[in-house]
């Protein structure tokens, strides 16, 4: 996520040594590969728990287990999988974890940064001892009460809320794969957080389909909604080694509380007329794709 990437580039600018670890055909992180780039000057390891575009779940309480037996703090942005996977920050071996408010129907722009009893980190603004001294200025008590609430409703529904929008995936996927021939779907199918889809729609052009499909009443991203407006393919489906044109043709459908199995019926009733059309009238390097 650009949230650990632009920040890496910023250290990286200011003479700081990052190590960017590739991920395989899943988009999968090797615990081993962690171990093996650890050096006796690495301070942080970041790992995100759960993918925003593709779904796929890291081995994190692994890489944690590494990072813990070499001495080296490790982070995970866990804000897509808090309030959609239950587990325990102990238990997946995180030394700072990040949540975000607003993935549960919280209060925007409130977050929370979870850092576990003895590690030490710098404060970020200096000029007021509140938030335990890491974040000067007065508290949003709204965001951070709203915050809590919202945590409460989502931790009583979390395990219905998992097999309800898994079928819902599920099932828009199945029927994905039986009616629109030359697709591929992004990420692990194994390893994958409930709710998210992405799919490659070999022979279109991403963004042609989301308009399509927005006309029709359906939203979907051809990406992170924090990478709106950006040119180029997905850096995320890029690194799970697919070409540009096969990158540039997916969309990433997302399940959320106020989705019903009928959605599923309205994005299939449209999508596959929508392809075959766009397919017929494509540019030749993409029908080009479909030989």
């Amino acid at each position: 996520h650009h949230a650990v990437i632009d920040t890496a580039e910023w250290w990286k600018k200011r003479g700081g040594d990052v190590t960017v670890l590739p991920v395989d055909g899943d988009g999968l992180v090797n615990p081993q590969e962690v171990a093996a780039a650890i050096k006796p000057a690495t301070a942080l390891v970041s790992v995100m728990h759960v993918n925003n575009e593709t779904g796929t779940i890291q081995d994190i309480p692994a890489i944690g287990a590494v990072c813990r037996e070499h001495g080296v703090v490790f982070h995970s942005d866990c804000v897509q999988s808090f309030g959609k996977l239950r587990f325990r920050i102990d238990e997946i071996n995180a030394d700072i974890a990040s949540i975000s408010s607003h993935k549960i129907y919280g209060p925007k722009g409130t977050g929370a940064l979870i850092v576990r009893r003895g590690v030490r980190i710098s404060p970020r603004f200096i000029g007021g001892s509140q938030e335990r001294n890491l974040r000067t200025g007065t508290e949003n008590v709204p965001g951070i009460v709203g915050f809590g609430a919202a945590a409460a409703l989502c931790a009583g529904l979390l395990d219905s809320e998992i097999l309800r929008l898994k079928a819902m995936r599920d099932r828009l996927e199945s029927m994905i794969m039986e009616r629109i021939p030359n697709i591929r779907i992004n990420g692990s199918r194994e390893f994958r957080a409930p709710g998210l889809l992405n799919v490659s729609l070999i022979g279109c052009e991403g963004e042609a389909l989301l308009i399509a499909l927005d006309r029709k009443g359906i939203c979907v991203s051809t990406g992170s909604a924090c990478s709106a407006g950006a040119a180029g393919a997905s850096h995320v489906l890029l690194a799970l080694g697919m070409d540009m044109m096969t990158a540039q043709s997916s969309l990433r459908f997302s399940f959320g509380r106020f989705n019903v199995p009928e959605d599923v019926d309205t994005v299939l009733n449209v999508l596959p007329g929508i392809v075959e059309r766009q397919r017929q009238t494509a540019a030749p390097g993409l029908r080009a794709q479909l030989q």
